[in-house]
């Protein structure tokens, strides 16, 4: 069995080599202008969003995830491939009084295209309390066959008998592209029911550990998105989780996105950049659809209601990350940082990204974001009209 260390330098000599193919390809592509969402919807071979925190809320009582469904089922007249969730959909102590459960039970695309996360929201929800650890995974029966599901494989039980079926694995093939989605249950509140203090417990993170290692050792190729999720306690499950170094260096050097939420603020950090050679996972929060700047313990921070939307774009392979608003009337390309993060630590945090499969990742600049001369469906790109408050650089520090 190879050793995570030789994993890990199998994976670096292969981002060396790709990012000097990205290199000799980002000459020869032509240089698009991007001046609305459509025109990235079409270019792109596919798109996926992920969302947290609607507390409970649908379409039915909510104008956010309102916008949401109508978005995520038609983006420009192409539906997003999947959405994946991070927890805190629920919210009730009654688990009956959730709008949420009813719309996903009973919605074509919800019941089988959402991968949702469980958090406290959902532990409480299902289990009485917000540190009823694993009790939330109830969640999983509202969505169509989650258990049965041929691409869904589930952590298997420790002999605990409070352990319950939270952590799993998906990979959803999509036009030659394998997602690779670890959803993992890291909640707010913990009562100590799997033992230890960390809220992120043990069987959790050598679950992790084994499904990263097992992903490496196949070789990972850039057709291959792999994506880390957990909730958290504040907002970074990567800072937050005490994840020993050997397990946070695979996790940054292996992932391509890890996600968290607990906050409500969306957002992006550059502290994880230096891992594997500016190469590694880009770290992010989801905000939240209908409660952003809600947050019981920090009501006076700001935020932005939305969910995260992801592109994937060919030669080289890449996706770009934005954040979609759901405070405006109609979806619209991420540009730039948006005037209401205004507390955030630096303008860039708040800036949409393109992260190349395997490589590198930066501040994306949609004035000039190389493509070829026809995307993977036939789309062509003609605009040559230059918005205004572009962010200079395709991928700048």
């Amino acid at each position: 069995m190879k050793t995570i260390k030789s994993v890990l330098k199998t994976r670096r000599q292969g981002t060396r080599l790709i990012a000097a193919v990205f290199l000799l390809l980002a000459v020869s592509l032509q240089a698009a202008v991007i001046t609305n969402i459509t025109q990235l919807d079409s270019a792109a071979v596919f798109h996926f969003a992920i969302m947290s925190d609607n507390k409970g809320d649908s379409p039915s009582n909510s104008s956010h995830m309102q916008r949401c469904d109508t978005w995520v089922k038609n983006s420009g007249g192409i539906a997003s491939a999947f959405v994946i969730g991070l927890g805190d959909h629920t919210v009730s102590t009654s688990s009956t009084n959730d709008p949420i459960l009813r719309f996903i039970r009973n919605d074509s695309y919800w019941k089988t295209k959402f991968y949702p996360g469980i958090a406290d929201g959902e532990n409480q929800s299902f289990g009485g309390s917000q540190g009823a650890w694993g009790k939330g995974y109830h969640l999983f029966e509202y969505v169509d066959n989650f258990f049965g599901r041929s691409n869904v494989t589930f952590r298997p039980l420790t002999s605990d008998p409070d352990d319950r079926q939270v952590d799993y694995y998906a990979k959803v093939t999509v036009s030659g592209y394998n997602v690779h989605i670890l959803n993992l249950h890291f909640a707010d509140q913990y009562d100590g029911r799997m033992g230890g203090s960390n809220p992120f417990v043990e069987a959790t993170q050598a679950y992790m550990q084994s499904k990263l290692e097992a992903l490496a050792a196949a070789g990972k190729t850039d057709h291959d998105i792999i994506i880390v999720l957990a909730h958290s306690t504040g907002g970074d499950f990567v800072e937050q989780g005490n994840i020993n170094s050997t397990r946070k260096d695979l996790l940054l050097c292996t992932a391509d996105l890890c996600v968290s939420a607990t906050t409500h603020r969306y957002g992006w950090w550059d502290r994880y950049k230096t891992y594997d050679n500016g190469n590694g996972a880009v770290s992010y929060n989801s905000g939240s659809v209908g409660h952003a700047g809600g947050h019981p313990d920090k009501p006076a921070e700001d935020g932005v209601q939305g969910y995260m939307e992801l592109h994937v774009l060919e030669n080289p392979p890449r996706m770009t990350i934005q954040y979609i608003k759901t405070e405006l009337s109609s979806r619209t390309l991420h540009v730039g940082k948006y005037s209401d993060f205004n507390s955030y630590d630096s303008a860039k945090y708040g800036t949409p990204v393109i992260k190349q499969i395997n490589g590198p990742w930066g501040v994306v600049d949609w004035n000039n974001l190389p493509l070829g001369t026809t995307g993977t469906n036939g789309a062509s790109y003609v605009s040559q009209t230059v918005p205004t408050n572009m962010v200079a650089g395709t991928v700048s520090n």
